[in-house]
């Protein structure tokens, strides 16, 4: 009975835990940029739920092709993807290719600016 009891006690605690860190508030991380590339409108990344969540805006100042930024083990998708987004205007379209290693490069930009607002995933892992 005492072992039945510790058993279900155990499992109350990794709810409890696991429920709060549901509850809890997404903590957003600010990538270190590539170089030539500078935030019009701060670039953060964050994970809930293991869907990973990434927003702001990068002026282009930099070539397309180069590396905007890189995100950790743990934020990055299992399979490369391109993802869809907007200039600072909404007006144009604009892409990124995010790859398994994490890197997110520039795939089309019509205008000065590539959004990242709206861009999610489910994370590798």
């Amino acid at each position: 009975m005492q072992q039945n009891f510790e058993g279900i006690q155990g499992y109350l605690n990794k709810l409890a835990g696991e429920t709060a860190q549901i509850l809890a508030a997404p903590q957003w991380v600010s990538p270190t940029l590539g170089g030539g590339w500078a935030a019009s409108r701060t670039v953060q990344y964050t994970k809930f739920a293991g869907v990973v969540y990434i927003r702001g805006q990068l002026s282009t100042l930099a070539a397309s092709g180069t590396t905007l930024f890189t995100l950790p083990v743990g934020f990055r998708p299992g399979t490369v993807g391109r993802y869809l987004g907007s200039t600072g205007s909404g007006s144009y379209p604009s892409a990124v290719v995010i790859d398994t290693t994490g890197v997110i490069q520039p795939f089309y930009s019509a205008g000065t600016t590539i959004s990242f607002d709206g861009i999610c995933f489910i994370a590798e892992g």
